[in-house]
């Protein structure tokens, strides 16, 4: 999902298509993350995956910058993902 998105978009190809997003990559504002509530501790698995869907359903959509990337400390093997 390399590409801009309207947040019910982006949420509808990551069901149909079963394609994660890393949530590391993201960037929200601290409006946002007000807008979209406390993170809930209280869920017993995926709580990110919820609370960066209520995020996504707070915003206006998303903006891919192709120019950027993340990297993991894996002391037993570099990675780099990038698109």
């Amino acid at each position: 999902m390399w590409e801009d998105l309207s947040p019910v978009e982006w949420l509808l190809r990551k069901m149909r298509e079963g394609i994660h997003m890393q949530y590391a990559t993201w960037l929200v504002s601290r409006e946002l993350a007000e807008a979209a509530g406390r993170w809930d501790e209280g869920l017993h698995y995926d709580q990110d995956g919820e609370y960066f869907a209520r995020v996504l359903l707070a915003s206006v959509g998303t903006r891919f910058v192709p120019e950027t990337g993340i990297f993991y400390r894996n002391p037993e093997r570099a990675f780099c993902a990038r698109p």
